[in-house]
């Protein structure tokens, strides 16, 4: 299991917000980006599953939840994006 999955252990999915997933997610993709994804793809299929029309009385999952969550940006690439913007501004990006 992923460890950071463990704060949902035993709770309701109907319960688990939003941004209690994206959190999460945010979480893993630090300590692993691929695994982070994964995880986010994952999860986004499950909820639109339990989400479904035909499932959505059992559940209680609200339909989309997951709809558009996306992962953070990977550090490296922010890392070069201050960089070129530092640059643009004529200072250093240290």
């Amino acid at each position: 299991m992923v460890p950071e999955l463990r704060r949902f252990a035993g709770r309701d999915v109907a319960g688990i917000s939003r941004e209690e997933i994206a959190e999460c997610v945010a979480q893993v993709f630090r300590r692993n980006e691929s695994a982070g994804d994964h995880l986010r793809r994952v999860l986004g299929s499950m909820w639109t599953f339990l989400g479904d029309d035909c499932r959505r009385r059992q559940t209680s999952v609200p339909a989309n939840l997951l709809l558009r969550l996306k992962s953070p940006e990977p550090a490296r690439r922010l890392r070069a994006t201050q960089c070129a913007v530092h640059r643009r501004q004529g200072r250093s990006a240290a």
